[in-house]
């Protein structure tokens, strides 16, 4: 006997479910069919449509993830030293953000110092090329004695950059200006908004009635689905039944990873973790991992070259943000620019793998120019990347490295390190950059 799989859902008509009424084979074949169907759709196998699978894209797919992006202490001044700067906009937050497929809509929230009658706090997304997709005027509150700033933006799918644009003032001027941290997550909908949370059956034929809201007693799952349950003209005996019900069993197992009511123990022993170790299609997750603020620059800058200088090497500006910019000019040798540690998950198996993706903005914003000479890496766990040289954003003074297929140490936790250096060597007159930050995500 073959496996029986229907090509859409089939469901029992009201004429095969009455009361009593007697079974024919044919109504058992065509339950079995859609629970291969389903099957096939949870774990990507037996040739079933990678368009079709259940991946948490949303719109029948699975509900979103709803993996949020960042939530960072920064603990740094925004106020201008120096009196050669005037007070303006500054970018105090610009990072690379992944979206994926099933969840656009974010909040951010800022917390930090605000003036009297002061310009306000604007949310940009901008593309990989800065152009301005959505902005945002940011509402101000006060929970937590200082001020907060909530925006909801609407992010396009895929990389792109998120800038937070608030005004700075002078020192003289504001000697409390500060910088406490920043936020970013979904903005989760109520199912039934048309955003893709409820999944919708087919209406032909169709069951015409509700679920069960729990299962029957199974026997012990077994976890393979490779034969098919009857002829159509055959008898039915309890043996289908109990097969199919064993097959459903293990499938609940593989989902929960808890056993079906009337079972003691799990005794399927594949698990829904997305390494592709049990099953080779498994859909793999798109999502973002993080996003890391390091710096801020003055709005002008992204087309203009700088308005302020500063000490080589000693990251103190004369006239500029207090305690914000890095000057890393220094020409041999390797720049480590910042530290942190995360958790990855398990999403490396036997038979395939997420790509771990990243990318890193900086600003040239003095009288020279970086060209090619400057590269970044990571060294996350214990893989290290390979050099990859800064290109710049056509039309700013931007410039961003891009990351695919990073390595790392799955279902543990990763030190990440980010890492920079000249190519050139040597101390290059006006080649100083700004590292603003930079975001990692799950890409398939």
């Amino acid at each position: 006997m073959a496996r029986k799989k229907n090509a859409t859902f089939v469901g029992s008509p009201v004429v095969d479910v009455v009361r009593d009424a007697p079974i024919m084979s044919r109504w058992f074949d065509a339950a079995a069919g859609d629970f291969a169907l389903v099957f096939d759709k949870i774990t990507g196998e037996n040739g079933h449509s990678a368009t079709d699978t259940i991946d948490h894209s949303g719109n029948g797919r699975g509900c979103p993830m709803a993996m949020p992006v960042a939530s960072q202490q920064i603990g740094r001044d925004l106020k201008i030293s120096g009196t050669t700067v005037t007070a303006g906009y500054f970018y105090i937050v610009v990072v690379p953000v992944f979206c994926p497929v099933g969840t656009q809509q974010y909040v951010i929230e800022v917390d930090g110092t605000r003036f009297e009658n002061e310009e306000p706090i604007i949310a940009e997304v901008r593309s990989t090329a800065w152009a301005l997709t959505d902005t945002e005027v940011g509402n101000w509150d006060t929970p937590r004695g200082d001020f907060t700033a909530r925006f909801f933006v609407t992010l396009g799918l895929g990389w792109q950059y998120v800038a937070i644009r608030k005004w700075v003032r002078r020192t003289a001027d504001d000697e409390n200006g500060y910088f406490h941290a920043w936020r970013m997550w979904p903005h989760w909908p109520q199912a039934g908004e048309g955003n893709g949370l409820s999944v919708v059956g087919s209406g032909a034929a169709g069951n015409l009635f509700a679920s069960r809201s729990s299962l029957t007693p199974a026997v012990a799952a077994e976890h393979h689905i490779d034969t098919a349950m009857t002829d159509r003209d055959a008898p039915l005996d309890a043996w289908a039944l109990t097969r199919l019900n064993r097959m459903i069993g293990a499938t609940w197992e593989y989902l929960t990873g808890s056993p079906v009511p009337g079972n003691n123990t799990v005794t399927c022993t594949t698990t829904r973790d997305h390494t592709r170790a049990s099953f080779t299609a498994e859909p793999l997750l798109e999502m973002p991992m993080t996003s890391v603020a390091l710096s801020c620059m003055r709005v002008d800058n992204v087309t203009a070259k700088s308005d302020f200088v500063g000490t080589i090497g000693t990251g103190a500006p004369t006239n500029g943000p207090v305690n914000w910019v890095r000057y890393p000019q220094t020409a041999t040798g390797t720049i480590v620019i910042t530290r942190n540690e995360l958790f990855f998950p398990p999403f490396v198996g036997t038979a395939g793998a997420s790509d771990l993706d990243a990318r890193v903005i900086i600003l040239d914003y003095n009288t020279g120019s970086i060209g090619g000479n400057w590269q970044a890496r990571f060294v996350i766990g214990a893989a290290t990347s390979a050099w990859v040289t800064f290109v710049k954003i056509t039309g700013t003074n931007l410039y961003e490295a891009v990351f695919s297929s990073l390595g790392f140490t799955a279902a543990a936790a990763n030190q990440i390190r980010l890492e920079l250096q000249n190519t050139v060597g040597g101390v290059i007159a006006g080649q100083e950059i700004i590292v603003l930050g930079y975001g990692m995500a799950f890409d398939v």
